[in-house]
């Protein structure tokens, strides 16, 4: 999510594209007995991601009757998605676990309440940094990365200068 936030962050919406790297790995996680495990620990850290970018890039504010709304819209738009995929399941003769489905949103939903605390907390910890910084700490870096290679980047001196410059300030 901090990836998919900062590539929107940096590009025009019209050079972001999905593309098939033509490798596709979906893992089936538990639900987890507590918040710090399987899917309830991916649900707090994605909606905390999610408050913090859209707090550091579209200005939002995240109240709590913001997060109260949000815990309300999620239950119903659940509900909705378990009602239509149970009829579907119906249709089709497949068996589906309306009970379990439904102990997962019940399980998931205080999730959003939680990240918007942890938001409230630590309203910028786990933001991706700055490329410019890294280069200006250690230039050498992306050589080390990538080998012998160097990045291509268009005026990186003058970057590399102007960092450093920032970074006296």
């Amino acid at each position: 999510m901090g990836i998919l936030g900062e590539v929107y962050r940096n590009a025009s919406p019209k050079r972001i594209c999905q593309v098939d790297l033509g490798i596709y790995s979906h893992k089936h996680n538990p639900l987890g007995a507590t918040r710090a495990e399987g899917l309830q620990r991916m649900a707090l850290d994605i909606a905390t991601t999610l408050y913090r970018m859209m707090a550091s890039m579209e200005g939002a504010r995240i109240p709590p009757d913001l997060l109260v709304t949000l815990q309300v819209a999620y239950r119903r738009e659940a509900q909705d998605a378990i009602r239509k995929y149970h009829m579907d399941s119906l249709a089709n003769g497949l068996l589906y676990d309306r009970h379990g489905e439904e102990s997962v949103v019940e399980a998931l939903e205080p999730i959003l309440r939680d990240a918007g605390h942890l938001f409230a907390q630590q309203p910028s910890r786990d933001q991706l940094g700055e490329w410019l910084r890294a280069l200006s700490a250690d230039p050498e870096a992306p050589a080390r990365l990538h080998g012998q290679r160097t990045l291509p980047v268009k005026g990186r001196d003058a970057l590399l200068e102007a960092a450093l410059q920032d970074g006296r300030r």
